[in-house]
């Protein structure tokens, strides 16, 4: 004899319970616990941008002299800028990427 699935809502909610719960099975490998979650209306997981800091004019003057003297880092002196300037290594990184876009737009 085979059990006929119903799937009213009724029918669903009637049903004996598993212990673990379909959500409790779920696991997101991409978690990072330094980024900023949400969830959207349609509890979608994902992530939200930090909102966008302006660099102080010290910064941007050390930076463009910095850029001056080479258009690349090195990894000590990536450490040692976001160091001196109190900026994550990412932000560093970012900003020369960035410069270096803008100085190929500028001479095209």
């Amino acid at each position: 004899m085979s059990i006929k699935k119903s799937f009213l809502i009724d029918d669903i909610l009637s049903r004996p319970s598993s212990s673990k719960s379909n959500h409790e099975n779920l696991e997101f490998y991409d978690y990072d616990e330094t980024r900023n979650y949400s969830y959207d209306q349609g509890q979608k997981f994902y992530n939200r941008r930090s909102p966008r800091i302006q660099f102080t004019i010290e910064q941007l003057f050390i930076l463009e002299n910095r850029f001056n003297q080479s258009h690349y880092l090195n990894k000590n002196d990536v450490k040692f800028l976001s160091m001196i300037l109190n900026l994550s290594d990412k932000r560093i990184k970012i900003w020369f990427q960035n410069r270096r876009a803008r100085e190929k737009f500028m001479n095209k």
